[in-house]
């Protein structure tokens, strides 16, 4: 178990969950949490709305985390029993309507209550639809306004800085190149907001395959108005607003004609 910020042994009260991307589903837990209270993250291998620690961009609870293939053999009451000894002072357990845990699914909120108080939270809808991470995770990929809606913000990604093709700034526009295991959203160019270090920067992002060069899949961030140097590896992208799909040209020069005009559209927008 990874520890949160506070020490485990005063904590009274925990939601258990996955967790990936902390959207409007998730926070009506949190609405549950008091000072005395954490996060538990069952964490797996599909989370990539908000992978690891980067869920607590999003709250100022405490997150401990359980790894799914560490603690999926044990039964129900085994994880309990787990809880009571990671958290001693654990009188009350969050969770959602469909919550279960432990071998086969062995585990639900009435097992829980033998033992806690428990506060099951109810299915949360926008527009009669269930809010959940992979209904978020499908909406990225077509509508990203509707993902936005269903994350109650703008979706971020971060990523480390990596070689691009070494053509942006000598032919096209300059741009840094980004590495991330996030979910990307939908193929296209973004305006986007560019975290470099402790500076924020207007910018445009592309994330597609290049199809008018190498036809490889790529994140490239332009910063509007600026010519950083780069000086940290990690880099943070919020995607603000869809501006085009992605697009094949016949030549650079077009390209770079378009990628002008993207830039102006971000400005207006």
């Amino acid at each position: 178990m990874s520890s949160g910020s506070i020490s485990s042994e005063h904590i009274n009260t925990i939601t258990i969950g996955n967790f990936d991307g902390i959207h409007l589903g998730h926070q009506q837990l949190l609405k549950n949490l008091d000072a005395k209270s954490a996060i538990v993250v069952i964490e797996s291998n599909n989370c990539c709305l908000t992978p690891g620690a980067s869920r607590t961009y999003y709250t100022n609870k405490p997150i401990y985390f359980y790894y799914l293939e560490k603690i999926k053999s044990l039964s129900a009451n085994q994880f309990i029993s787990l809880l009571q000894k990671d958290f001693p002072a654990l009188q009350k357990v969050v969770v959602g309507y469909d919550f279960v845990f432990g071998y086969q699914r062995g585990g639900n909120a009435n097992l829980l209550a033998n033992y806690f108080e428990v506060v099951v939270v109810e299915q949360f809808c926008i527009g009669g639809v269930a809010i959940h991470s992979q209904l978020i995770r499908n909406a990225l990929q077509n509508d990203y306004e509707l993902a936005k809606r269903y994350l109650g913000r703008e979706y971020e990604i971060e990523g480390f800085c990596i070689k691009g093709q070494g053509i942006g700034a000598k032919l096209l526009v300059p741009t840094i190149n980004i590495q991330s295991s996030y979910c990307l959203p939908k193929q296209g160019v973004y305006k986007s907001v560019t975290s470099v270090g402790e500076k924020e920067y207007e910018s445009v992002t592309f994330v597609g395959h290049r199809v008018t060069t190498d036809h490889r899949l790529a994140i490239e961030t332009h910063l509007i108005g600026c010519d950083v140097q780069i000086k940290h590896s990690k880099v943070k992208i919020k995607f603000l607003t869809y501006i085009r799909a992605n697009q094949k040209f016949d030549s650079l020069k077009s390209l770079q004609k378009q990628i002008l005009q993207d830039i102006e559209v971000a400005k207006r927008l």
